[in-house]
C-alpha cells in the first residue's frame, strides 16, 4: 500500500534532505494516498511504479528547497509572463506549444528539466546535460509499454512538455487521475484551494531560469482550465 508517511520517509532517506518547504503539500499527498488505497485497486507492479513516481516528486521538492537555501538570490528572480496555452485535449494545444517553443526569445519547460529540475539548468550545458539522455530512455520505455502513445502525443526529451509535474510537487493537480482511479481525490482537487500549487509552480520556474534564460515563459497543460482563478492569480 502507498502511504504518505512512507513516501516522505523514502524521499528523505534517498536524498539525505529533510526540508520540504511549506507543509501545504501534505494534505494533497495524504488525500491522494488514501484514495489510492481505498479506490484504485492497484496491482503490486502498479503500486511500485506509482509509488516511485510520487516519491520522485517529493525528492525533487527536497532538492529544490535545498537549492534555494544554498542560493537564496533565486527568490529574487523575475518570471516574465508567463504565457499559458490552455484548451481541451485533442484541440491542437500540443502543436501550438511546439510552435511557440521555437521562438528563441521564449523559455519553454522541457521534459528533461521537468523530470529533474535540480541542479538548475545552465545556458552553457543545456544542450548536453546528462538528464537529456535519461529522459530519452524514459520515452523509449514508455513507447515500448504504450506504443500507441507516440501517435497520440508527440514529445521529445528536449522539447516542451506540460507543466503537470510542477503542480504535482504540491499534489494538487488533476493529472494523477490519469494514472489511477482516484475519484475521491479528484473531487477534493475540484474544490480545493489551488493557490499553493501555483505558488510552487512559480517557485520552480524561478529556479529553472536562474542560470538559463530567457525569462519569458510559455507553459501548457489542459488542467489549467479547471483552475483559471488560481492561474491568473499566479
Amino acid at each position: 500500500m502507498i502511504s504518505s508517511e512512507a513516501l516522505i520517509s523514502g524521499a528523505i532517506s534517498s536524498t539525505g534532505l529533510s526540508d520540504f518547504g511549506d507543509s501545504s503539500f501534505r494534505e494533497g499527498l495524504s488525500r491522494l494516498c488514501s484514495s489510492l488505497a481505498s479506490e484504485a485497486a492497484l496491482t503490486e507492479m502498479g503500486a511500485l511504479i506509482l509509488g516511485g513516481r510520487l516519491q520522485g516528486l517529493l525528492e525533487n521538492r527536497l532538492r529544490i528547497e535545498q537549492t534555494y537555501q544554498e542560493h537564496p538570490s533565486i527568490a529574487d528572480e523575475e518570471v516574465e509572463g508567463p504565457i499559458f496555452i490552455v484548451g481541451l485535449p485533442r484541440t491542437g494545444t500540443t502543436a501550438l506549444s511546439q510552435l511557440v517553443a521555437m521562438d528563441p526569445e521564449i523559455r519553454s519547460l522541457r521534459l528533461w528539466e521537468s523530470s529533474a529540475p535540480v541542479p538548475p539548468p545552465s545556458s552553457e550545458t543545456q544542450d548536453s546535460d546528462p538528464r537529456i539522455a535519461l529522459a530519452e530512455e524514459g520515452l523509449k520505455m514508455m513507447d515500448s509499454a504504450f506504443p500507441r502513445m507516440k501517435s497520440l502525443y508527440f514529445q521529445t526529451a528536449t522539447g516542451p512538455t506540460e507543466c503537470q509535474d510542477l503542480l504535482g510537487m504540491e499534489f494538487r493537480t488533476h493529472h494523477f487521475d490519469g494514472m489511477a482511479y482516484v475519484p475521491s481525490y479528484v473531487s477534493w482537487v475540484m474544490q480545493c484551494d489551488m493557490a499553493p500549487a501555483y505558488a510552487y509552480h512559480h517557485r520552480t520556474l524561478r529556479l529553472l531560469q536562474s542560470d538559463c534564460p530567457p525569462r519569458l515563459w510559455h507553459l501548457k497543460t489542459p488542467v489549467h482550465m479547471l483552475s483559471m482563478d488560481a492561474l491568473v492569480g499566479e
